[in-house]
């Protein structure tokens, strides 16, 4: 009989196949525009496109290096989304809000006369969904940097070789549960509720009463279905 394939196997071998799918698509995305360029005689600037062929290929296999890890933390498909989400924003999320309330992370541009004119927040390299996302909500244009690539590439291997360590110590007869144990479970749930936590902390440095109200009726449901969908 055939023998049977290794947890080590499937989980390179898923790994290698799918970033390989993801550079694939990638490439045929720039062929397609090098050709499209081509056509209709405009300029075509082929380092820009190699560059965000590059950048775009590591953005969506640390993505998928994510995915992949929060596939070996969790057992279900809906715990899965929930882990990755967290294991992408959370951190920059977090980052992102302290900056918010910490002066520090931003400086004044004056003119002769000592009249402000312009404030400036400091700049932090995120990674690319984090960057996204954060474009999307304050409007700025999107950029990015060897810095931001640097960190996709290292914390892509980190991942990896986490997410192999827990795929290989994964209860395959826990599939379909939401974790491995209550623990992690409980852990998942209550980093869920950060975002909350966020939203709550300034209506309560305004005493918005009625809104913190609301938001802790929010928060009492959610703890209670997150449960029944997990």
């Amino acid at each position: 009989g055939s023998m049977p394939i290794s947890r080590k196997s499937i989980f390179i071998t898923n790994t290698i196949g799918g970033s390989v799918l993801l550079i694939l698509s990638q490439l045929v995305t720039l062929l397609v525009s090098l050709l499209a360029g081509t056509l209709v005689g405009g300029t075509v600037f082929v380092g820009m496109l190699w560059d965000i062929f590059v950048y775009q290929s590591i953005a969506y296999i640390f993505v998928f290096t994510i995915s992949n890890l929060a596939m070996s933390l969790s057992g279900n498909i809906l715990t899965q989304i929930v882990t990755t989400l967290l294991i992408t924003f959370l951190i920059p999320s977090g980052v992102a809000y302290f900056d918010i309330w910490n002066s520090g992370n931003s400086y004044r541009i004056a003119d002769e006369y000592g009249m402000l004119y312009s404030t400036v927040t400091n700049t932090r390299n995120y990674t690319a969904p984090s960057a996204v996302f954060g474009c999307a909500i304050n409007g700025m244009s999107y950029e990015y940097n060897n810095t931001s690539i640097a960190k996709m590439v290292v914390l892509s291997l980190i991942y990896i070789v986490i997410g192999y360590i827990m795929f290989n110590k994964k209860i395959m007869e826990s599939a379909g549960e939401s974790f491995q144990n209550k623990y992690e479970h409980l852990v998942v749930k209550g980093l869920t509720l950060i975002p909350f936590a966020m939203i709550l902390v300034p209506l309560v440095e305004e005493r918005e009463g009625e809104a913190i109200l609301f938001i802790i009726a929010i928060i009492a449901v959610y703890y209670l279905i997150y449960d029944l969908i997990t």
